[in-house]
């Protein structure tokens, strides 16, 4: 069995990460052959088949539901429901829209005459949506018929940092968008919806009143971006983001509390009846059984007031089935359990692989069973105890404080891999952070809000005094959170060849694992050692980074680097330098000497605000003067140019003609940063600057392929082998524009384009040729990576 469940669980895991999805006249021929391997009895193979399916047959759901497949953005009437709680911001409002159908008719004005209807195959599509209109006031809950402006689930495509798109799949989110305008049809308030309200008067004068709701409900809406920075930054984010953790927590705490009472229940029984003459013959009740069965409703209970968030619901059903596998009294391992579990959270949701917090919680599960397992814990909770378990729990148990540490620390040690993995990199302040956030949120702090929640339901006063303590708590929590993170080394990153590193280490270690002689593995192994060993390069690289319709670009030299431009900034507090360009920073190990601003837009300097706060030595050049000061730099052993045009009068007031444009290169090699000039710029560089002083090898397009920009003139001059794209998927300006296009292809200039290709890299090294790389490249590339039809160059007429 434990075969067929590896092989289940490794069909899914391909799947997610397969090149192509199957169309249905190709799942239906996988159906077949997975029926005949059934009846021929290969299980094995069948079960690789059934993971295989799983996948392809949920995203054949998700594309015949009721918004079906978006290929590029439409305009759509539906009519469906608010799902989650809406977060409100300064100047938008987001929230999870469940679409029951859409029509050709205009909802909003004819909602009343129209028949929702859906096909019998059709499931309710879920949407996420921005309604930039403060007035509307949004409730969980309610019923409306909106217009919308849809697109395909899209996010930027880096080395490193938060994958949107793949967030947005693994939920199950057909489409992102916006709304256009809206129709209330029926104005009702979900239950979930009510209490936080309720909640929120309840926790106004709390100064931690954020981080309790976001415990008590996992809603972080009212959270500043300066204190999920502190929690990101120590590696805590996860204990205010309901996750398995919450949910076993409060598993484990129920169960503990109904063990104790039934105990007692039964153990006043058998006194009272002790006492009576004639005892009537009864069966015994074992008071674990009831109290399993009530810690699992409470803990489904508490999936409920998060909103039945799919993190919350995989972390119950993984709990269910343990629970049943144990009130079943089943002689199965822990691992095989495990095993089990996890296969059943797949089987109903396939996609949960896509998500970060699903390896986080399974890999903590498994990681708590194998050192419960390893100490003997968990065999006391067995109906199977032996005495001699019984006595060695008692005597591990005599120092109540070394098996807590015991599992804390090792819980730590075992996950660290799997944090090399997903983030690329240790967070040192993290490490130690959690060594005193996991037990005091864990033991005292969620304890204390959940029992505050419930008593608040019955409208009794010890809820506010358990608020308070909480509260009191978060504040202590807090004081050592925000010394952590002023850790001046809070991270230590991994050498960019990292994965290929722990790779060879895993096949090294399978390779002295095999049944044959040391004469054949030292080969082996130094075979391996050769094909995964760090190529030893010592040019420099420009990465262009995907960070939308904006601009950001690294240069990179031996550790150290320049940024160019940082991307876009949004009045939540979201900036995409701290998104995007400093977890690459991080993953690459790069200590940034100086930040060149292009000019003022906000696509450009929208992380400036982010950088005076957090990289206060960091030099900033920004504006004509400090621009024209580069011209005197050495930076990264690299030769600088740069040139800003002076100008005055009505020309003064629009910026982009103000950029600075830099040209940095080596002997041999060298790449143009125009920023967003436009064509009296461009004349004006041809006009008074030497040729010699600009043409480069690669050239970034002007104004992300702007009309405006890139005349023909000048790019002849230039006169680049590529040119490279910085905008947005989707964007709504239509960069690039097809005569731009056309100008570029006219001259032979291969095109570059962060929308298709993601982060786009190159490298140089005087001895060679240029490379030039991107993120959305290679054979097996995972489906969910694949650019859409709609993701090729918009055009504009």
């Amino acid at each position: 069995m434990e075969a067929c469940l590896i092989a289940f669980i490794a069909g899914n895991l391909v799947a997610n990460n397969f090149p192509i999805l199957f169309s249905n006249n190709e799942l239906l021929v996988t159906f077949i052959v997975l029926s005949a391997a059934i009846i021929l009895r290969q299980r094995i193979f069948a079960s690789l088949l059934a993971g295989l399916c799983s996948v392809m047959f949920m995203q054949s759901l998700n594309h015949a539901g009721t918004i079906g497949f978006i290929s590029k953005p439409v305009q759509v009437n539906v009519l469906g429901y608010v799902s989650s709680i809406p977060e409100k911001s300064m100047d938008s409002t987001k929230f999870n829209f469940v679409v029951l159908c859409q029509s050709e008719v205009n909802l909003v004005k004819h909602w009343s005459a129209f028949n929702c209807q859906q096909l019998f195959y059709q499931i309710n599509s879920s949407i996420r949506l921005s309604w930039y209109k403060k007035a509307e006031e949004l409730k969980q809950g309610q019923v409306w018929a909106l217009k919308v402006k849809l697109k395909p689930p899209s996010g930027f495509v880096n080395e490193a940092g938060f994958d949107y798109k793949k967030w947005l799949i693994s939920e199950s989110i057909s489409a992102t968008g916006y709304v256009v305008n809206g129709s209330l049809v029926k104005d009702q308030t979900s239950i979930r919806q009510h209490w936080f309200q309720q909640l929120v008067e309840q926790t106004r004068h709390l100064d931690f009143q954020d981080l309790i709701l976001a415990l008590a409900m996992g809603e972080r809406q009212l959270m500043s971006a300066a204190r999920w920075l502190t929690l990101k930054k120590t590696g805590t984010a996860h204990l205010l983001a309901i996750s398995g953790l919450h949910i076993g927590l409060v598993f484990v705490w129920l169960w503990l509390f109904c063990r104790i009472i039934f105990r007692l229940l039964v153990f006043m029984t058998n006194l009272v009846s002790a006492n009576k003459i004639i005892q009537k013959p009864r069966k015994s009740v074992n008071p674990d059984f009831y109290a399993i069965l009530l810690a699992l409703a409470g803990a489904w209970m508490f999936v409920g007031l998060t909103g039945f968030a799919l993190s919350a619901i995989r972390a119950g059903v993984f709990l269910t089935v343990l629970s049943v596998c144990w009130l079943l009294a089943t002689r199965m391992s822990w691992r095989l359990r495990f095993l089990l579990a996890t296969a059943v959270v797949l089987l109903i949701f396939p996609l949960s692989p896509l998500s970060i917090s699903f390896w986080l919680s399974f890999g903590a599960a498994a990681a708590v069973i194998s050192l419960l397992w390893s100490s003997q814990f968990i065999l006391t909770l067995g109906p199977h105890s032996t005495a001699k378990v019984k006595r060695e729990f008692t005597t591990v148990m005599a120092s109540k404080i070394m098996p807590f540490i015991f599992v804390q620390v090792g819980l730590l040690l075992l996950l660290l891999p799997l944090q090399v993995v997903l983030f690329q990199h240790i967070s040192i302040a993290g490490l130690v952070a959690n060594l005193l956030a996991i037990p005091l949120v864990s033991l005292f702090i969620l304890p204390c809000v959940l029992l505050a929640c419930i008593l608040f339901l019955f409208n009794w006063p010890l809820a506010g005094w358990l608020f308070e303590v909480a509260n009191l708590l978060l504040e202590i929590l807090w004081a050592f959170l925000t010394y952590c993170a002023e850790f001046k080394y809070a991270y230590l990153s991994l050498p960019a060849q990292s994965l290929s590193f722990w790779s060879a280490l895993a096949l090294g270690l399978l390779l002295l694992l095999l049944p044959i002689g040391r004469i054949y593995k030292l080969p082996l192994l130094l075979i391996v050692s050769l094909l995964f060993w760090p190529a030893n390069k010592k040019g420099w690289y420009l990465h262009i980074l995907d960070v939308g319709q904006g601009l950001a670009v690294i240069v990179e030299h031996q550790g150290e680097a320049i940024v160019y431009d940082t991307g876009d900034a949004f009045s939540s507090g979201f900036n995409l330098f701290e998104a995007v360009v400093e977890p690459v920073l991080i993953k690459r190990r790069l200590q940034v000497k100086a930040i060149v601003i292009s000019h003022n837009d906000k696509d450009h300097a929208g992380g400036l605000k982010y950088i005076h706060h957090h990289y206060p030595e960091v030099p900033i050049f920004k504006g004509a003067l400090a621009c024209n000061s580069i011209n005197t730099k050495k930076w990264l052993a690299l030769n600088w140019w740069a040139y800003s045009w002076q100008v005055s009068g009505l020309e003064a007031v629009k910026s982009n003609n103000r950029s600075c444009v830099i040209r940095v290169g080596s002997e041999k090699h060298s790449v143009l940063l125009t920023g967003d000039i436009e064509l009296l710029a461009e004349q004006q560089l041809l006009q008074r600057v030497d040729v010699n002083y600009y043409a480069s090898d690669f050239m970034l397009v002007p104004h992300h392929g702007s009309k405006t920009s890139s005349s023909e003139a000048f790019i002849q001059a230039i006169s680049p082998h590529s040119a490279i794209i910085s905008r947005g998927r989707y964007n709504r300006f239509n960069h690039p524009h097809k005569d731009v296009i056309e100008r570029y292809r006219k001259i032979g200039i291969d095109i570059y384009d962060t929308a298709q290709h993601g982060q786009i890299s190159l490298y140089f090294n005087d001895a060679q040729a240029a490379q030039i790389s991107y993120q959305l490249q290679g054979f097996w590339l995972p489906w969910h990576r694949k650019v859409n039809q709609g993701d090729l160059f918009l055009t504009s007429d």
